[in-house]
């Protein structure tokens, strides 16, 4: 442990910190948050501070942060920051901009903004844009997000951000400053140890009054925050990295997680393979993400996809069906272009296949998989096969026209004469 120059005790920290700030035009709000973290009981020491700001927020706070002289900054440090410890990052290199935006008045700054906040957030959770030693880089990061700064909107959209990804270790916090010290002159940054005189100009007085930064009250506000918890609806892909960072929008990762509790469309369609124009491939949309599918993977989510939405003309005369009764023919009776290039199986492993289908959707989708799972109904019957169904409502199948409508039809032709009994009127291809 480590004693600073007012015999106030650090402990050491057991993760890497980071403070993370939105500002707009009001840089005091970093150096305000900073100065309320180093004297609270439990001193937050980040070891870099990262600011999410527009091109003219980051002109003012390298105006008035990092080239006014004196640096209101380095007052701050030279009057607070422990002995012995090394002053966080802080720099250009640690300004993150909402895009070429100015400002955040319109929906597509709106959205900029969120995808900035998010971005940044799970990039600076998983180490990336950091300066770490080896040693440090071994311990988690702890994130400390402040909403204090930039337009309301700003604040709302961090709080969000924060919400989706946090771990248990993470703070939420806004910083009040009592009035009117948001208003006087000199600008108020931080309270300094040595009191300093400043002027508030009351518009009902004739004379600016003379007050004493003593008498200024700075106060952090912990937030409490519901955590949402990334495991319970991120995809994998997005957690192992598979997917392009510029993919995973605030906008992405509230659908994800919102179809979690209210599933959307599956879009089923067939389309030719780009790696091989010689094949067909099954494609899947489903909550604005594709995710294209193996042969007998795809083949099974149709079958099942199709008699969910035709259960009264099944072989069962119902949605649920064990795979053991389609025809022995079935699989080699569909369109040649589908064919696997693996080889031939007579009747495909459901079990396998099933379970591959479940993780291609999690991969892709995560929590939101669920509503598109093949499910039995968990009971167990003796010298029976359980069926199976889509859980997938009806009205949210949709199959789409491919890139060559005859390809289309000749697949679910196929597909629907063996799952219509024999003799019953067949309703037109979906």
């Amino acid at each position: 442990m480590i004693a600073d120059s007012s015999s106030t005790v650090v402990k050491a920290a057991a993760h890497y910190r980071v403070l993370l700030c939105a500002s707009g035009m009001s840089p005091a709000i970093i150096t305000e948050t900073l100065y309320a973290l180093i004297t609270r009981d439990d001193p937050f020491l980040p070891e870099e501070i990262h600011v999410i700001t527009t091109t003219r927020g980051k002109d003012e706070i390298e105006r008035q942060l990092f080239r006014s002289e004196p640096s209101p900054l380095l007052a701050l440090l030279a009057d607070y920051w422990p002995e012995g410890i090394q002053r966080p990052r802080f720099g250009v290199e640690t300004l993150h901009l909402i895009s070429d935006l100015d400002d955040v008045n319109s929906l597509r700054a709106n959205q900029a903004a969120g995808d900035r906040m998010f971005g940044t957030f799970l990039q600076l959770q998983r180490g990336h844009g950091l300066s770490r030693t080896t040693e440090r880089a071994r311990l988690p990061v702890q994130i400390h997000a402040s909403i204090a700064g930039g337009r309301k909107t700003m604040s709302f959209l961090m709080g969000h951000a924060f919400s989706l990804l946090a771990e248990p270790q993470d703070e939420l916090s806004h910083v009040l400053v009592s009035p009117p010290f948001e208003f006087v002159q000199p600008p108020f940054y931080f309270k300094p140890r040595t009191p300093k005189e400043v002027r508030y100009h009351d518009r009902t007085k004739p004379e600016p009054e003379a007050l004493s930064t003593a008498d200024a009250q700075v106060e952090l506000g912990l937030i409490p925050a519901l955590r949402l918890g990334k495991a319970s609806w991120m995809p994998q892909r997005w957690q192992d990295g598979t997917t392009p960072a510029h993919r995973m929008s605030l906008s992405a990762a509230v659908r994800l997680f919102n179809a979690r509790n209210q599933p959307e469309a599956l879009e089923l369609s067939v389309v030719q393979s780009e790696a091989d124009p010689g094949f067909l491939e099954g494609r899947v949309c489903v909550c604005g993400v594709v995710i294209d599918l193996p042969f007998v993977e795809f083949a099974w989510l149709v079958i099942y996809a199709l008699l969910k939405q035709n259960a009264r003309h099944s072989p069962t005369g119902s949605e649920w069906l064990h795979p053991d009764g389609l025809p022995a023919m079935f699989w080699d009776d569909l369109p040649i272009g589908f064919k696997s290039r693996r080889r031939a199986r007579t009747r495909p492993q459901f079990a396998s296949d099933r379970s591959d289908l479940e993780k291609s959707f999690r991969d892709h989708v995560g929590g939101a998989a669920q509503h598109y799972a093949i499910k039995t109904d968990g009971t167990r019957t003796k010298g029976h096969h359980n069926p199976y169904h889509l859980v997938t409502p009806a009205h949210l199948i949709r199959f789409l026209e491919g890139e060559d409508p005859g390809w289309e039809a000749d697949w679910w032709r196929t597909l629907r004469r063996h799952l219509t009994r024999p003799n019953e009127k067949s309703h037109p291809s979906p």
